[in-house]
């Protein structure tokens, strides 16, 4: 399996206040990214282009690295995850949003999914573990997926929910692996 070192931020707000308020977890988040050598974060947005913007510029982001795409039109998480693999050619990545908490160790968490046969993983801080989409099923509390290019030949449309509309296509498939010893 290939390594993952892109990460996609979903921004989806679309009120400047909460926005601003997450830009320190941003912020937070981007460093501890950068410090697992992650080599593409992207800020995926729908609203604010100009604000995230300067965020990256404020913070000396590289922009060779840390960059922001903005929708032509608001595409739901799943459309926006979708739009990013194929605008950048990138089979795989980590998925966060906006006012997720990287508290778990990246590397850790990278490396227990590689050793899967799996793609797709989901990050459940709750219970500190890697479950697979397919225990998914089970309403979880997540903040972080590790996912495939491939999960999305699921669905056709690209305007679509991430958790609402492609997880329960997944609940049949193949993606099963859970890992809770490595936290």
């Amino acid at each position: 399996m290939d390594k993952i070192d892109t990460a996609i931020i979903l921004i989806g707000q679309k009120n400047l206040d909460k926005i601003n308020s997450n830009h320190e977890i941003i912020k937070k988040n981007i460093e501890k990214l950068l410090d697992a050598n992650f080599q593409n974060i992207i800020l995926s947005t729908n609203s604010f282009l100009d604000e995230h913007e300067k965020f990256c510029l404020d913070n000396n982001f590289d922009p060779m690295v840390v960059r922001v795409m903005k929708e032509q039109e608001p595409l739901g998480s799943g459309g926006a995850i979708k739009n990013v693999l194929l605008s950048i050619n990138i089979e795989n990545a980590l998925i966060l949003y906006s006012n997720s908490r990287i508290d778990f160790d990246i590397n850790k968490t990278l490396d227990s999914h590689s050793k899967c046969e799996e793609k797709n993983s989901l990050l459940v801080f709750d219970s500190k573990s890697v479950i697979s989409l397919k225990e998914s099923e089970v309403k979880v509390k997540t903040d972080a997926f590790l996912v495939h290019i491939d999960l999305f030949n699921h669905t056709h449309l690209n305007k679509f929910s991430f958790i609402k509309d492609l997880l329960p296509l997944t609940y049949k498939d193949e993606y099963n692996y859970i890992d809770q010893g490595y936290w």
